[in-house]
C-alpha cells in the first residue's frame, strides 16, 4: 500500500526520485539469478532488488519491475512498480 521510488540523489541538495522508468541496478544489491525478462521483486532487505519472490510469514510479495538486460552483473531494471500486492501469512 505504499508509493514506492528509487531514489536518484547523489549528495546534492536537490532531492529527486523515479517512481517509473529505467535503472541500472549494480550487481551488488541484486539478490537472486537475474534473467532477462523476469519479474524483479521487493527485497526483504531495504534498498536491494530480489528476483526470488519472498516466502516468509509476514512477507509482502510485490513486482517492481523486469529485468531488460544484464551487463558484468549490473541490471538494467524497467522500474514500474506494479499497484498490487500480496502478504503471506
Amino acid at each position: 500500500s505504499q508509493l514506492l521510488g528509487i531514489s536518484l540523489t547523489d549528495g546534492s541538495s536537490s532531492r529527486q526520485m523515479l517512481l517509473n522508468g529505467y535503472f541500472k541496478v549494480a550487481s551488488g544489491m541484486i539478490e537472486g539469478t537475474p534473467a532477462i525478462g523476469a519479474p524483479v521483486f521487493v527485497s526483504e532487505e531495504i534498498g536491494k532488488f530480489d528476483f526470488t519472490a519472498p516466502s516468509g510469514s509476514s512477507d509482502f510479495v510485490r513486482i517492481v519491475g523486469y529485468c531488460i538486460d544484464i551487463d558484468n552483473g549490473d541490471i538494467l531494471l524497467r522500474f514500474k512498480p506494479d499497484n498490487t500486492w500480496v502478504e503471506i501469512t
